[in-house]
């Protein structure tokens, strides 16, 4: 048990491609609602800066960035919402 919390930051490292895979099969069946795929490159990339934040084998400064970007694209995220 312990094994799983001292890596818990392999799911954060799988988030991005399920999410990715999950968008790619509801486009597929979906033919009048379409993705925008400009904003799942950012929520990907978003995934991708929390796993890489939260993963303790990276190097502190690399963190530290993700960190950033997940600061930076949760702001973006707050206003891109008030404007919809």
């Amino acid at each position: 048990m312990n094994w799983f919390f001292s890596h818990a930051y392999i799911a954060t490292w799988i988030s991005p491609l399920i999410a990715l895979v999950g968008l790619i099969i509801r486009n597929r069946d979906a033919s009048t609602h379409r993705i925008s795929w400009s904003r799942v490159m950012i929520y990907v990339a978003f995934l991708t800066f929390l796993a890489a934040a939260m993963t303790p084998l990276l190097d502190l400064p690399t963190r530290y960035f993700a960190g950033t970007g997940v600061s930076v694209l949760l702001g973006y995220f707050m206003v891109d919402r008030s404007n919809d």
